[in-house]
């Protein structure tokens, strides 16, 4: 009979030899001054930041309020994080900065115990808890607020983690926000692709310049009477075009190819409208910013 294979070495500590998850056991080690502090932040629209730093939200004096949820989060962290150790903390402390150019608050929060293990998942369980209670408190004014780059900043303990740069963080988004801007994307990419098919078909039938005259605005609305047309024609008939390719084309003929010419501009300046109006919406409640926003713009 074989022996069981063993389990391969693994660097997740809750997991033991078997593959099984367990908690850790720390009885062996020192107890010492353990600290860690974690970061977190939560971008917003320009009034749901004002509501916030004015105290004047409906729910009350929001970053109080989150301070203590802060608080109260990174004590009850054992009970949320299943594998985590029951820790007796001697500190919590939150602190919120307000960065006005962003609309974004920031919470910062240390942790500070006397133990075997540290207090990492203590101080980044209460900085969620914290951000958490300001979208719950702020939601009514605006569903489209965003968690983002929860990380540990430091931890101290039997070794000294230091300041950190992980080079990652936590980033969680309103499913609506990413949705709608999704979706306006979406709309986007599937007009630049009708308006290659259509450009594809205007090449095709030669209809690039039956259009002799550029009007940006007024351009925009067709021939509306039969006199039009005609005026029209005849503008056409004077082009090398006309000349050199179509001079047996009749007015019918001269439609058809107008009108998918025309249809390839108008797509063009759908496109434009329909990126512009949203990007600007977007911008003004705060679903699109920083980096992202740059980026859609080009």
């Amino acid at each position: 009979m074989k022996p069981p294979l063993k389990a391969p070495a693994t660097p997740l500590t809750h997991f033991d030899a078997t593959g099984k998850a367990h908690m850790v056991d720390v009885g062996a080690k020192a107890e010492t001054s353990r600290v860690a502090r974690a970061q977190g932040h939560i971008r917003m629209a320009p009034a749901t930041f004002a509501l916030i730093e004015s105290g004047s939200a409906k729910k009350g004096d929001v970053l109080g309020i989150a301070r203590i949820a802060a608080i109260q989060g990174a004590k009850r962290c054992s009970d949320l994080i299943p594998l985590c150790h029951p820790i007796a903390l001697t500190r919590v402390a939150a602190e919120f900065t307000l960065d006005a150019r962003r609309h974004r608050v920031t919470i910062e929060v240390t942790a500070e115990t006397v133990g075997r293990t540290g207090v990492e998942m203590e101080a980044l369980t209460g900085v969620s808890i914290g951000l958490l209670t300001i979208y719950d408190m702020c939601k009514a004014a605006d569903r489209g607020m965003i968690i983002e780059d929860i990380r540990l900043l430091a931890g101290k303990g039997r070794r000294q983690i230091g300041p950190l740069d992980c080079g990652y963080g936590l980033q969680m988004t309103t499913n609506n926000t990413q949705r709608a801007v999704a979706w306006w994307l979406f709309a986007c990419c599937a007009l630049v692709f009708a308006t290659m098919v259509v450009g594809g078909v205007t090449r095709l039938t030669h209809s690039g310049l039956s259009i002799v005259e550029w009007k940006p605005l007024i351009g925009a609305l067709p021939p509306l009477s039969h006199a039009d047309w005609l005026e029209l024609f005849a503008k056409y008939q004077q082009t090398p075009e006309f000349i050199k390719r179509n001079h047996d084309m009749t007015l019918d003929g001269f439609q058809f190819i107008f009108w998918w010419e025309w249809a390839h501009r108008l797509s063009g300046r759908l496109i434009g409208v329909i990126f512009f109006l949203p990007y600007v919406w977007f911008l003004v409640r705060g679903q699109l910013r920083g980096a992202l926003a740059a980026k859609v713009f080009g």
